[in-house]
């Protein structure tokens, strides 16, 4: 179980960067503009977004690691881009 912690350093401000979808959604409804469109995208990348460290389940339901989650976005739109132009 250590060797799970150590790929992700917890400090206090990863925990403050935490919130539940709905909260994350506001400022970004360009992006995500129901919190359908937001669970889509989680269930589609949920691999890719765990890895990362962009979203998390410590009591059975999902969290966002806002930062993290910016990043995981624009990454997985830049993969997308890049694959429907080759």
């Amino acid at each position: 179980m250590k060797e799970e912690f150590a790929m992700h350093e917890v400090t206090l401000n990863s925990l403050l960067a935490l919130t539940n979808p709905t909260q994350y959604r506001i400022g970004r409804e360009h992006i995500f503009p129901s919190d359908a469109s937001l669970q889509w995208f989680i269930r589609k990348n949920k691999v890719v977004l765990a890895k990362a460290g962009a979203v998390v389940k410590p009591a059975g339901h999902i969290l966002i690691n806002q930062n993290k989650f910016d990043v995981a976005v624009l990454e997985i739109g830049l993969i997308c881009n890049q694959l429907s132009e080759g």
